[in-house]
């Protein structure tokens, strides 16, 4: 619907402004993010002609609105953070808007917000799950409206599409690093598997330690710490009981691996001369911790441009959950000096002393 106290129409602004209808309607809408001369020109044609139309009215007579929306769990959770970023810009750039909400710890508060977002008549949905939990099964319904797409997290419900990190592909890159390092004996440190990602990364880990001929001592293997504080107070119980210590640790999450760092440095074991410590996230902290971590890095903007993808062939074909994908992207790692420590044989090694 246009609301308009005269008849002009966008066609005339367009034409008192010499540019065309599309760039009136960008200009308008908000979709053109340049203050230049063309979006004053054009917004100065508007209010001439007392002209203003209503985007949203439009949209529902349209098939799409230009809106995509964004749900992750809070503020605080640094991958959702990271995503984010990317997918503001990936959005950006293709000429759309993001509608963000925050969905906390509740799949019924999810599924509500879901809901909400249906009744913008947004174009798709894209939901950050945390790693620990599972999204609520009522979004099998929700995704025949429209494209849903989960990042990160467990299997999805039925007809919800999955973007998210190759978990095999980032084992394999820690277990090729500890290799160089001549590791044989690690440690583990993660939130208890209960059937989701979580358990496929600890699965992940103890394949690769059988293929390469490691040991993990289940000693060592430290489940059910989620937070900072938990994976400290865990940490520092193991050191305190004077256990031998793993030649590495390797933590599902950066928020561990901070945990573990802070026990060492307060228990007075040295990284990485004493233990070799590795994170998943790659968050901003990550590279500012004493000493900097290693840590795996998820593909974010590659992530964030697979979602995008499959919001516009759910339009451009007319799909609605019946054809969901899931799709695992290979991440990196960025090596810091919580694992600067050279092999055995390495060049990096002195060579012995002449008795």
């Amino acid at each position: 619907m246009i609301r308009r106290s005269s008849k002009a129409s966008i066609s005339d602004v367009a034409a008192k402004a010499h540019v065309s209808t599309a760039t009136v309607s960008r200009v308008l809408s908000g979709t053109r993010d340049k203050d230049d001369d063309i979006a004053r020109r054009v917004r100065k044609a508007a209010e001439s002609l007392h002209y203003s139309a209503d985007f949203a009215a439009s949209a529902l007579r349209g098939s799409t609105s230009g809106t995509i929306g964004l749900l992750i769990p809070d503020t605080e959770d640094s991958y959702a953070a990271q995503f984010a970023l990317e997918f503001e810009t990936a959005v950006n750039d293709s000429g759309r808007k993001i509608y963000l909400g925050f969905y906390g710890n509740t799949g019924r508060r999810l599924s509500e917000r879901v809901d909400q977002i249906l009744a913008r008549r947004c174009d798709g949905i894209v939901i950050v799950a945390r790693r620990s939990t599972s999204l609520p099964s009522s979004l099998k319904q929700q995704a025949m409206q429209v494209p849903i797409i989960q990042i990160n997290g467990s299997a999805p419900p039925l007809h919800v599409n999955w973007v998210g990190t190759d978990i095999n592909a980032s084992m394999r890159l820690v277990f090729d690093l500890l290799l160089q390092k001549d590791v044989s004996r690690l440690g583990y440190m993660g939130p208890n598997p209960n059937g989701n990602v979580q358990s496929d990364y600890f699965a992940s880990f103890s394949q690769c330690a059988e293929q390469n001929d490691m040991t993990y001592d289940p000693e060592w293997v430290m489940l059910g710490n989620s937070t900072l504080g938990e994976a400290h107070a865990t940490m520092t119980a193991k050191l305190t009981e004077g256990l031998v210590l793993p030649d590495a640790v390797v933590c599902a999450d950066d928020l561990q691996a901070r945990g573990v760092l802070l026990a060492c440095a307060q228990n007075n074991i040295s990284i990485p001369k004493d233990l070799l410590i590795v994170g998943y996230g790659d968050s901003a902290a990550a590279a500012l911790t004493y000493p900097p971590l290693t840590s795996i890095r998820p593909p974010f903007e590659l992530m964030a441009d697979e979602a995008l993808r499959i919001v516009e062939n759910g339009h451009s074909k007319g799909m609605r959950g019946w054809l969901a994908a899931h799709v695992a992207l290979a991440p990196k790692i960025v090596e810091r000096s919580s694992t600067d420590r050279p092999g055995f044989g390495s060049s990096d090694m002195a060579e012995p002393a002449d008795e």
